[in-house]
Parts: structure tokens; C-alpha cells; sequence
């Protein structure tokens, strides 16, 4: 009878085993055996966490470069992707590591960044529009004068931009890491002075002054967009500004999932446990101005 018991208690310690292994595998689909003796109920908290971890870990700046290269990692996160996400990832992988740079330093998420990159240059490095915008994320010279001005009376702006010395505005135009990392300060700024990512979205494409004016006439946000809504229907000049945060929207539900994979990736090639992530801080929060 003892035998028997004990027999009954390692088929069923099989059986629990045998059936956590296959939900990580069902939520996660990694190409590495993940780690993990908690519950699945805290290993979904702990994939809800990697939103935010990768700002603690200094060693990710490694891990970003390495997947603008043929390296595991690379490939670990290219075979969790599919369709759309994957076709993303690749357009943004020559730039992945500057735009973690800069996601670092002014806390701007990754995604929102390649979102604006991919609107503004659809990762084209050379890219000049007919406004006066260029590089990978469509800086004018306004934008350029203001981040400029704020280096010397703004704490934030200025511990960003700290390593890139006395930049000239021709620097900024075509070098990639420098206009991504001024075209992030600036977009930080607006989120800043806003407080709103539609609302800020629109201002890095139409203008600051723009937004402000719509404010001051049509109230809220909702009015601002009604009042867009109407102007674009009748002159194909107002169409820009009032489709360039719903395209942003939409890039950056893309490039969230992209995200959230590059990381999972890391997670799991690391095996970081469920107590690592215990005081981890948003990259959202917004730096003191």
C-alpha cells in the first residue's frame, strides 16, 4: 500500500509538471525552456512586468546590438514573430540599439519612437520631405533650435544629450543615432507640455504653436479633432494633421508586440526570475522638467 501511495504521488507530480511546462509553452512559444516554479497566475504577472524592466539592466545595451546582428538573440526573437510584427521588427533592426539608446536616456518607450520613425521616414536614414524634415525622425530646424534652447536650462534634456557635445544642426539632419535621440527629446518635451501622446503626436507634426491655438479655440481634445475632422474633409491639406496620431496609434500596437518580444527574448535566454522584477519602475514615467 505505502508503495502504492508513493507511486500515485510521482505520476502525480508528473502530471502538475508535465502540465506547467505546456502553459509556458502555450503563452510564451519560446525557442528556449524557460526557468520558472511559480504558478501560472504569477507567471502571467511576470510577463506583464517586462513592459518595463529592461531600463534596470544595463547589459541590454549588449543585447539590442547584438540583434542588429546574425546572433541567437536575433533569431530567438525573429521566430516568435509573425506577418506584420516581424516585417516591423526587420525595418526597425538596423536602428534597434539607438533607439533603445534613446528610450534610456529620455524614457520614451521604444515603440512610440519606431512608431514615429515609421511615419515620418519609414526608416530611411536620408529621408527629406517637402516641410523641411529630415532623417529617420522628420526633424526640422524648429524642433532642432528648441531641444537646443532647453539643453541649458532643462536638466533632463541636457543629462541626454550630455554625450553628444556642441552638435551642429547639419549633424542632426542625417546621423542617425543624434536625430533619433534629438527627435525623442523633442517629442518628450511635447509630451511634457501636454500631457497627452495624441496631443503631442500631433505637435511634433504640425507644430506646437498649432496645438496650442486649437486649444485655445476648440477646448478639448475631443473638439480639437472634430474640428480637424471637418477641415479635412473639404481641403486635402488638413488630412496630414488630423490622420497622423490615429497612424501612430496603430504603428505603435505593432511595435508593442515587437517590444514585448525583443524582451521576453532576453528574459528567456537569461532565465530571470519572477523576484527580479520586484522594484522595477516604469520607463513612462516622465523625467522631471
Amino acid at each position: 500500500m505505502q508503495m502504492k501511495r508513493k507511486v500515485k504521488i510521482v505520476i502525480k507530480r508528473w502530471i502538475e509538471g508535465g502540465l506547467a511546462i505546456f502553459l509556458i509553452l502555450l503563452l510564451s512559444q519560446p525557442t528556449y525552456i524557460i526557468y520558472f516554479d511559480h504558478s501560472p497566475e504569477e507567471y502571467i504577472k511576470w510577463i506583464e512586468r517586462l513592459s518595463s524592466f529592461y531600463s534596470n539592466y544595463p547589459s541590454l545595451d549588449d543585447y539590442y546590438s547584438s540583434l542588429e546582428k546574425d546572433s541567437s538573440f536575433y533569431r530567438l526573437v525573429l521566430n516568435q514573430l509573425k506577418d506584420k510584427e516581424k516585417n516591423y521588427f526587420l525595418q526597425m533592426r538596423p536602428f534597434i540599439s539607438k533607439i533603445a539608446k534613446a528610450s534610456q536616456k529620455t524614457g520614451v518607450p521604444t515603440h512610440s519612437i519606431a512608431s514615429h520613425i515609421k511615419r515620418e521616414s519609414q526608416f530611411d536614414p536620408w529621408a527629406v520631405s517637402n516641410k523641411g524634415a529630415y532623417g529617420l525622425m522628420g526633424i526640422t530646424i524648429w524642433a532642432y533650435q528648441d531641444i537646443y534652447r532647453l539643453r541649458s536650462r532643462t536638466k533632463w534634456v541636457a543629462e541626454a544629450l550630455e554625450e553628444y557635445g556642441d552638435f551642429s544642426w547639419e549633424e542632426v539632419q542625417f546621423d542617425p543615432e543624434l536625430n533619433i535621440v534629438v527627435g525623442t527629446a523633442y517629442y518628450k518635451f511635447l509630451l511634457n507640455q501636454f500631457k497627452d501622446t495624441t496631443l503631442a503626436s500631433l505637435a511634433y507634426n504640425w507644430g506646437m504653436g498649432n496645438v496650442y491655438l486649437m486649444q485655445e479655440r476648440y477646448g478639448d481634445k475631443e473638439g480639437i479633432f472634430a474640428r480637424l475632422e471637418d477641415l479635412a474633409s473639404t481641403r486635402s491639406e488638413w488630412v496630414e494633421p488630423f490622420e497622423y496620431p490615429e497612424h501612430i496609434s496603430n504603428f505603435k500596437a505593432v511595435f508593442q508586440k515587437v517590444e514585448e518580444r525583443i524582451k521576453f527574448a532576453y528574459a528567456t535566454y537569461k532565465e530571470i526570475h519572477l523576484d527580479s522584477f520586484a522594484s522595477l519602475e516604469s520607463p513612462e514615467k516622465n523625467p522631471s522638467s
